[in-house]
């Protein structure tokens, strides 16, 4: 398959990103403007590329 072509889930919008975080919007929303999640806005709406919340979630990982 073609790099290019991305699946629906590949990118979300900050909405889906909370759903799938299990937070609230406002969080994500946060997290985005405080904590370096990576988020473009497009129009009206932020979107979070899959493979960059991934990233973000692996350096925030606790080492224990």
């Amino acid at each position: 398959m073609n790099d290019c072509h991305q699946t629906k889930e590949d990118v979300m919008t900050l909405h889906r990103t909370a759903q799938v975080l299990r937070v609230h919007y406002n969080t994500a929303y946060r997290w985005v403007k405080e904590e370096g999640l990576p988020a473009s806005k497009i129009g009206r709406v932020w979107r979070v590329r899959r493979e960059d919340l991934n990233a973000w979630l692996e350096s925030r990982k606790e080492v224990k």
